[in-house]
């Protein structure tokens, strides 16, 4: 069996495997990286609160729908276009972190953000398409209520377990620390992990957030 987590930078993709990882014991890989979440994070210098089979594969992120050769089921990391969209664009250029984030999104052009506009609404568009098992994961339920958003994300994928929920979730702030640590977020970037909206969407141009806003499921 097939199974494809469809995602966009930014929109909660590293947890998500984390996550996946930690319920299945086995590797959630990504279609660019192969690896693992754990083992990535065992190779930045940081100690792993779980231990993974690096040998089978449970299912694989991709962040372009195109590269999708074979699928089963297929869950969709969701998060609003408005705030995910201007922040890649923002990260995606290390040039840029000269900018204070305030002025970038304030100075932000349509036509600089027509590339992940498409990008992002052909994922949507395939999701929406697609015609077996789905499951659609909402960030902000993921981070304002994690405990029912990742019951919601186990249980689709069949890794449903009272006992591993209840000791993640009493361990959740350790978990999550560690598996951020390791990704050297630029200082702006908190607002992906506390769960904040309309934070981005503020700074925007009018224009530039009414077309984020027509992505929108």
């Amino acid at each position: 069996m097939a199974d494809i987590l469809l995602s966009f930078p930014r929109t909660g993709s590293s947890w998500t495997r984390y996550i996946l990882e930690y319920f299945s014991g086995q590797c959630v890989d990504g279609y660019y990286d192969k690896k693992s979440v754990n083992e990535t994070i065992e190779q930045n210098g940081f100690e792993p609160l779980f231990d993974v089979d690096r040998q089978k594969i449970f299912c694989t992120m991709v962040h372009d729908h195109v590269d999708i050769r074979d699928i089963d089921r297929l869950c969709l990391s969701y998060r609003d276009p408005v705030e995910v969209i201007p922040s890649y664009c923002y990260s995606d250029n290390h040039a840029n972190k000269a900018t204070p984030i305030e002025d970038f999104l304030s100075n932000l052009t349509a036509d600089r953000l027509l590339m992940s506009v498409s990008r992002y609404a052909s994922a949507i568009s395939y999701f929406k398409n697609f015609n077996g098992e789905k499951y659609l994961l909402d960030y902000d339920q993921l981070m304002n209520d994690p405990d029912k958003a990742i019951k919601g994300l186990t249980s689709f994928f069949g890794v449903a377990s009272p006992r591993k929920q209840k000791a993640f979730m009493k361990n959740y702030d350790e978990h999550k620390n560690i598996m951020l640590s390791y990704k050297s977020m630029p200082k702006h970037m908190s607002v992906n992990t506390s769960g904040k909206t309309g934070v981005i969407a503020d700074m925007l141009p009018s224009d530039v957030r009414l077309m984020l806003e027509s992505v929108r499921i």
